[in-house]
């Protein structure tokens, strides 16, 4: 065996214990979320909820954005980004207005890949 082997070895032994659980975790965040969010995604939200939650457990209070943002090394804009790809998923079946119209949420809006009159536009330009 040569000299370097045991430490390859057990390099490429970790490496492939930690697979199953980065995998799995993955799967997981897809399967959860009703709209797939990136993989880089849910770690950075991930990242801001660690920080968000070290912070509070230091201080005693809600930590501001801007601590969150120097505790991770990112901008401000970054970190609010990350925060507003947290948002409530509404269905677009979801019923609107409290009478019995059986409107849903889906029927208010708008279709921007078909327009009857922009295609009428089109054929009467052409």
């Amino acid at each position: 065996m040569r000299p370097w082997a045991p430490v390859f070895l057990a390099l490429a032994a970790s490496a492939c214990s930690n697979a199953p659980v980065r995998i799995e975790s993955r799967a997981l965040a897809d399967q959860v979320r009703a709209i797939r969010v990136p993989s880089h995604v849910v770690a950075a939200i991930a990242n801001v909820n660690r920080a968000t939650h070290d912070l509070q457990q230091e201080r005693g209070r809600e930590p501001r954005l801007v601590e969150v943002a120097d505790r991770l090394g990112l901008s401000l804009e970054h970190v609010q980004m990350t925060l507003r790809s947290v948002s409530q998923t509404v269905s677009l079946e979801a019923p609107v207005g409290s009478d019995d119209s059986n409107r849903m949420l889906k029927d208010l809006i708008e279709d921007h890949r078909w327009w009857p009159r922009s295609a009428l536009e089109r054929s009467a330009t052409s």
